[in-house]
């Protein structure tokens, strides 16, 4: 970042930064000048937290809609609501009892693939390892399978919604029933 208080950029620095990933805030008044400066921190912080956001797997608590079933297994593809927090493929899911019973393997609505499902939304899930009727019951409540060191990050953070904070205690307290220092 370059910040330029009432002076030209000459054409050779521009040239220069024309290549890189270096942003310019100028301009004749330095409270303008200033608050550009803030505004474009903002944006950043913003920006690297939504970064941060992805990198660990988030707590979520989806019910399993038992008038959508689309397949029984290889993947089972199952008609979901996220009660609470958000859903991504690759993510493992689990019972209430602990037992991991497979891993989204896509999303979708309306015939569209999502990259995620978030509160509130009505989807489609294929599970990979899944067989309803087995792992899986009709009406059933599932949560992520969180990995514990991402628990601690997430915590640490403070990034998470009062709900998916909630789902979080519940995935720790049935971690816990195996472990019980997990997630400390």
């Amino acid at each position: 970042l370059v910040l330029a208080f009432n002076v030209r950029i000459l054409p050779e620095a521009e040239e220069e930064m024309a290549g890189r990933e270096v942003e310019v805030l100028k301009d004749e008044v330095i409270y303008t000048l200033m608050e550009k400066y803030e505004k474009w921190v903002e944006r950043k912080k913003e920006e690297i937290e939504r970064k941060r956001r992805k990198e660990y797997i988030h707590p979520a608590m989806i019910k399993f809609l038992p008038e959508y079933v689309f397949r029984i297994s290889d993947p089972a593809i199952i008609g979901i609501r996220v009660i609470a927090g958000r859903i991504k493929p690759g993510i493992k899911l689990m019972r209430e009892d602990g037992r991991v019973i497979g891993t989204i393997k896509s999303i979708q609505s309306e015939k569209k693939s999502l990259q995620e499902a978030i509160q509130g939304q009505e989807v489609a899930i294929a599970i990979d390892g899944a067989t309803v009727g087995r792992q899986i019951k009709a009406g059933e409540i599932l949560y992520t399978d969180i990995p514990e060191k991402d628990v601690k990050k997430l915590k640490e953070m403070d990034v998470l919604t009062s709900d998916e904070r909630d789902v979080l205690e519940k995935i720790i307290q049935i971690k816990r029933k195996t472990d019980k220092f997990w997630g400390i």
